[in-house]
């Protein structure tokens, strides 16, 4: 009888499977690059799982190597339609300069620059990711799911404020004023 993998709903237990797999010096270099907050949960997360299978240790690593292999799923905006996104403008810039702009802002408001990339196009989407520093990566990948909790109106705000700033820094580029 084939059963299903054991691997829990929350994420964080989830975490603390595959982390409980590890080897010390892996556990060690993961643990280094983890907040005080993201820490805690873990220890949590551990807590929990303590008494899982070994099976459902195994399973949660496979399902990590198969989402890292994946890559980054960014949410897609609820009712969007590419042909009058307010984002769109973003995506006609300079590269280079968009992601000058977004890094800035991830600095203050990460969750204004997730929304700003779950706009855009994939292919714009994954150049200005793939171009961003990893610190800042790890800014904007825990905001990813709060993007469906936004309103039109904020989403809208935000694009008018990022299309500003990447306009004003496209000129100041060009030595305008």
């Amino acid at each position: 009888m084939n059963r299903a993998p054991e691997i829990p709903d929350s994420g964080i237990e989830r975490a603390a499977l595959a982390y409980s797999l590890l080897p010390v010096r892996f556990a060690d270099a993961v643990n280094e690059h983890l907040s005080i907050t993201e820490r805690q949960r873990l220890r949590e997360g551990l807590a929990r799982v303590r008494e899982a299978s070994d099976s459902a240790r195994a399973d949660a690593i496979r399902a990590l190597t198969a989402a890292v292999r994946k890559g980054v799923v960014f949410p897609r905006p609820a009712a969007h339609d590419p042909r009058d996104c307010p984002f769109h403008p973003v995506g006609t810039q300079p590269r280079h300069q968009v992601v000058e702009v977004l890094e800035r802002v991830a600095r203050r408001d990460p969750l204004e620059v997730v929304v700003t990339l779950c706009h855009l196009g994939d292919d714009v989407r994954q150049d200005i990711w793939e171009r961003f520093r990893p610190d800042t990566r790890g800014l904007l990948l825990p905001r990813l799911d709060e993007v469906h909790l936004l309103s039109a109106a904020r989403t809208r705000e935000y694009a008018r404020s990022i299309n500003d700033r990447v306009q004003r820094s496209a000129r100041r580029a060009n030595g305008g004023a």
